[in-house]
């Protein structure tokens, strides 16, 4: 029995390494052949779920028939004990809660793969994660922590029984709903890391000569589409006390949808700061040289005083087809409690 469960925990291992690398690949490809590839790798995951099932009934299965050449068993269970208990063995000791705990896994992984035409990409990237996952486990339950470790010499005559502590009928039913809970967080966080790691990645370098002057360099790299969406070009000036300019050129070729390939001159003038107490301004504009066009003018005026402070914002917005409006927003902020209104933290100037 322990030649078995030892093959299909090692088989499991095998068909989640191919589910995670064969399902990468496929993703970050964009060539024909990408959607067998894809379900290849689902399919593997799927059968993952068969051998790590296959392995848990092996260890279970030892358990009732007192097999104690099994370290695991061994050390888990006895021949007296109740066979409730003897089920329960299965998560009774670190070795057997991580094959339940890959069990489990396994078994979302299957109902996530068998829902996959639901939304076949974001499934793709669940699948890949949750593949990941499993691989971690199944290296443990390969590797370090072996259910299926045989004992070495003569073989006991008895086992050392199951801890006492779990031998109540709450018990065997417990772990089991703590570990559906534990284990099915890995399913939210499969869905919401997958398309995060496809997201844009951004590279922002600024260096800062003296404290008067910064130059930025800010790059955006789109693998979806494997090229530069963004490309931008900073200079700022502080000449001197509050006031500050800010001279810009950025070229923007990403989702046509949402913004038109633009070749954007910005420039921002403004006195004030947002942590000291006074009056603030500051005005900029945003010139597209390919359409000749001004597609972006704001102007912003705040007051700080000891306690609260106000700000109040205009921005207009001219993209053509694609979006075209006048926002008119404010925020009152009062010291160590927030800020009420409309004009959000990441749209302040400063």
């Amino acid at each position: 029995m322990a030649e078995i469960g030892s093959f299909v925990l090692l088989l499991a291992l095998a068909l989640v390494a191919y589910s995670f690398l064969a399902g990468f690949v496929a993703l970050i490809r964009k060539q024909p052949g990408s959607e067998r590839l894809s379900e290849t790798a689902r399919r593997a995951g799927i059968a993952s779920f068969g051998a790590v099932f296959l392995g848990a009934v092996v260890l279970v299965t030892s358990a009732f028939r007192n097999d104690f050449s099994i370290s695991y068993i061994l050390h888990h269970s006895n021949r007296d004990l109740p066979l409730p208990y003897k089920f329960a063995t299965l998560w009774s000791g670190q070795e057997g809660s991580l094959l339940f705990w890959s069990l489990l896994l396994s078994g979302y992984g299957l109902v996530l793969r068998l829902r996959h035409k639901t939304d076949e990409r974001l499934f793709a990237h669940a699948s890949v994660v949750i593949a990941a996952v499993q691989v971690f486990f199944l290296l443990l339950l390969n590797f370090a922590a072996k259910p299926f470790a045989v004992i070495q010499g003569p073989i006991a005559a008895d086992g050392n029984g199951l801890n006492p502590l779990l031998q109540y009928p709450e018990m065997v039913i417990h772990p089991p709903m703590l570990y559906l809970g534990y284990v099915g967080f890995t399913v939210p966080f499969a869905f919401a890391l997958g398309p995060v790691h496809w997201a844009p990645l951004v590279s922002d370098l600024t260096i800062t000569p003296g404290s008067k002057y910064d130059i930025e360099q800010i790059l955006e790299y789109d693998p979806n589409i494997a090229k530069l969406t963004t490309i931008g070009s900073l200079l700022k000036v502080k000449p001197y006390g509050k006031w500050y300019a800010t001279v810009a050129h950025f070229r923007l070729d990403a989702n046509l949808v949402l913004q038109p390939l633009s070749n954007q001159v910005r420039t921002l003038f403004g006195y004030g700061s947002q942590n000291i107490q006074g009056f603030g301004a500051a005005a900029g504009i945003s010139y597209d040289l390919t359409n000749h066009t001004l597609q972006n003018q704001l102007v912003q005026v705040s007051y700080n005083g000891r306690c609260c402070g106000l700000s109040l914002e205009y921005r207009r917005i001219a993209l053509g087809q694609v979006r075209t409006e006048n926002q008119f927003r404010a925020a009152f902020i009062i010291a160590n409690i927030g800020t009420f209104g409309n004009l959000r933290r990441q749209e302040k100037i400063y």
